[in-house]
């Protein structure tokens, strides 16, 4: 007489399954980069947004002034001046890049 055998899974663990698959390896392979970046540009954008709320000079630390030099940008021509060459250089460039 045959005994009917019963197939018996083997679990595998979540390292084996997910070293086997191709969409994690990638993925743990750009983490450290990632994470890099991530710190990399972060902390310059979070430092100039602080700085751009203080009155920090070379040398001395800053004193918190709120949006005082976002107001006086408001009311200074050069930098409305810098705004419209920006944006002129943009769109032609951008116009003649296409041509």
């Amino acid at each position: 007489m045959a005994v009917p055998s019963v197939a018996v899974e083997q679990r595998s663990s979540i390292l084996s399954r997910l070293s086997e698959s191709r969409n994690a390896l990638g993925f743990g392979f750009m983490l450290p980069a990632a994470a890099l970046l991530l710190v990399f540009l972060t902390y310059p954008l979070g430092l100039g947004v602080w700085l751009g709320f203080t009155d920090a000079r070379i040398g001395r630390p800053g004193i918190f002034i709120g949006i005082e030099n976002y107001q006086y940008l408001w009311s200074d021509g050069v930098f409305w001046l810098s705004v419209f060459n920006t944006l002129l250089y943009t769109i032609s460039a951008s116009i003649l890049k296409f041509m």
